[in-house]
């Protein structure tokens, strides 16, 4: 029974997989017989049967991976490690993947044929995540990586819409396949290395024997995991990917898989941990990150491209706690990422609400961009979307009292107490740019008036959710020692092997 509890959250998103694929091939089959009004019918019915299943599943989820949170052991003949890093980290994917299950729900700008396949590859995504951050092989691990990757690669061309949607899919797909293979070059480079899969046996064998061709073949390995954080200069699909996807796409890419993201990166790194030259690799992805993120994203008009590059310059501010390779810096990474999920599902849900009452393309199709000048007004429109999404930038912002400013705090100190003053002023610089196009966005829903913007009727779990996620932010900032020790711990016993 024990071996089945330690597999429990992915058992429970292989159902919630195999419900969502029964929805596919029943109720939302393709079929040439009846009337074009019928079909139409049978793919509404399996849209609505498919956000139902798809909302309720992911709440299963996240109750089976909270009753596994204690469980420790192997499986898979000693190539699926689960403790209590993997298991926090598995909640925090279980909740990223109900707060997009809801954001998804109902979407307007996605066709309903396409709905039940769309939530179906979401779980398989989250599927691949989950098993990625227990994965201690790195082939098992290349694997899952490539299937959370591939699932993300079919969501985006999901939209209602042709031609820029096909071209960032295309993108995305060519950006991942090239970086795929560059990790799975330095995977191989690592095996010649050490002779072995296991990933705690390359460590081991890399410490005992650190060389130049160990940095690389380390660099080379994470690069395909970069590549889903959206690190300088793995970044230039985010922006397009961001801008054209359904809400709901745009929504699980920016949060839950840049959880995932950050989880993988922490395993993998345990190979280069006594490899002292790595420092400086991640200080100056760091430092690239941060700066062209930031900068980049002042000029831009449209909230999700915006997003897309403050994710960039997030990701450069996340591996601040990664140089040091330590457990202080590792938690700090993992504290932070979490209030980012948070904080970019609060932005999205204005987004969300927003998006619907925005005009049709010229094609007569939902929109999927949101100008930052659809926000005017918000304020009197709708206070608590405004609410939300004021707590959401500012929490990236790095204000107080939130999560995003106790996060980063605990990034700076680790990376001071990791020698890297320098980089932590280079940061701080950095983040006095990100407030200035934080408040353009807070100017336009708190300064601007309402004149010529649509009225907004958000609904009561929308409201709900809203402020119970602000609340969250608000939480975690205030005490952050209600999850830091349980992190911390995760962090050690990761370190520890």
């Amino acid at each position: 029974m024990g071996l089945y509890l330690r597999f429990l959250p992915e058992l429970g998103l292989l159902g919630l997989s195999l419900a969502l694929f029964l929805v596919t091939v029943t109720v939302g089959g393709e079929s040439d017989s009846g009337s074009a009004e019928g079909r139409g019918e049978r793919r509404r019915a399996a849209a609505f049967l498919s956000d139902r299943i798809g909302l309720l599943g992911s709440i299963v989820v996240l109750v089976l991976a909270a009753l596994a949170i204690w469980q420790d052991g192997t499986l898979f003949f000693d190539a699926y490690r689960v403790g209590l890093f993997s298991q926090v980290v598995k909640i925090v994917l279980a909740v990223g993947l109900v707060g997009a299950m809801w954001l998804a729900r109902d979407a307007r700008n996605m066709p309903a044929r396409d709905r039940p396949e769309f939530l179906l590859f979401m779980t398989l995504s989250t599927l691949g995540m989950m098993m990625l951050v227990s994965a201690d092989e790195l082939i098992s691990f290349y694997v899952v990586l490539e299937l959370s990757a591939y699932c993300l690669y079919i969501m985006v061309p999901m939209a209602s819409g042709h031609g820029s949607h096909n071209e960032a899919s295309y993108k995305y797909f060519i950006y991942g396949a090239t970086t795929s293979a560059v990790s799975l070059y330095g995977m191989s480079i690592l095996y010649g290395l050490a002779g072995t899969t296991s990933i705690p046996g390359i460590a081991a064998a890399l410490g005992a024997a650190p060389s130049a061709l160990a940095l690389a073949a380390v660099v080379l390995a994470i690069t395909g995991v970069l590549f889903k954080l959206a690190v300088f200069p793995f970044h230039f699909w985010a922006p397009d990917v961001y801008q054209v996807s359904a809400h709901g796409a745009a929504a699980f890419i920016a949060a839950t898989s840049k959880v995932g993201a950050v989880a993988a990166l922490l395993r993998l790194l345990m190979v280069g941990a006594d490899i002292e030259r790595l420092y400086w690799v991640l200080g100056g992805l760091a430092i690239l990150s941060m700066t062209f993120g930031n900068l980049a994203a002042i000029a831009q008009k449209d909230l999700k491209r915006l997003l897309a590059y403050s994710g960039v310059a997030q990701g450069g501010y996340i591996l601040l706690g990664l140089m040091g390779q330590d457990s202080a810096g590792y938690t700090a990474a993992l504290y932070y990422t979490v209030g980012y999920l948070a904080m970019v599902l609060l932005c999205f849900l204005v987004i969300v609400e927003v998006g619907r009452t925005l005009p049709a393309t010229e094609g007569g199709r939902p929109s999927n961009v949101l100008p930052i000048a659809s926000l005017d007004g918000l304020h009197q429109r709708s206070p608590v979307l405004a609410l939300a999404l004021l707590v959401g930038l500012l929490g990236m912002a790095g204000v107080p009292p939130t999560a995003g400013f106790t996060g980063k705090w605990l990034l700076f100190k680790a990376a001071i107490e990791a020698d890297a003053f320098w980089l932590v002023f280079i940061a701080g610089v950095n983040n006095t740019i990100a407030v200035y196009y934080y408040l353009v966005v807070v100017k336009a829903a708190y300064v601007h008036g309402p004149e010529g913007q649509p009225s907004l009727h958000v609904g009561l779990v929308a409201r709900i959710a809203g402020v119970g996620i602000s609340l969250a932010v608000v939480a975690l900032g205030v005490f952050p020692q209600w999850v830091v020790p349980t992190m911390s711990r995760a962090m050690t016993a990761l370190l520890g092997g």
